[in-house]
């Protein structure tokens, strides 16, 4: 079974997130790795979106939303995270 981790990245990401054209790091070495940590944060809120499992949660400042893909989905086990932050008035999605 292969594991693959998905990352968004947008132009004019801060410099403590990744550049446009790299992933963003993900600080576990696999999709089970993340889910169990978002499962542990108590403040983590989970749904069910189509058959995805969606999480909302925060790391500091930041508004963060993980989408893992369901069972059966080519891609499965993977997961995108992106995160909502504003520069300069202007919203971003990473």
């Amino acid at each position: 079974m292969r594991a693959a981790i998905v990352v968004l990245c947008t132009l004019g990401a801060p410099a403590a997130l990744a550049a446009a054209d790299e992933a963003a790091p993900i600080a576990h070495a696999t999709v089970a790795a993340v889910l169990a940590s978002l499962r542990a944060d108590g403040t983590a809120e989970f749904r069910e979106q189509r058959g995805w499992t969606v999480v909302a949660s925060r790391e500091g400042a930041y508004a963060v939303e993980w989408f893992f893909t369901p069972e059966g989905h080519e891609a499965h086990p993977a997961v995108v995270k992106r995160t909502a932050h504003e520069r300069d008035g202007v919203g971003f999605i990473d």
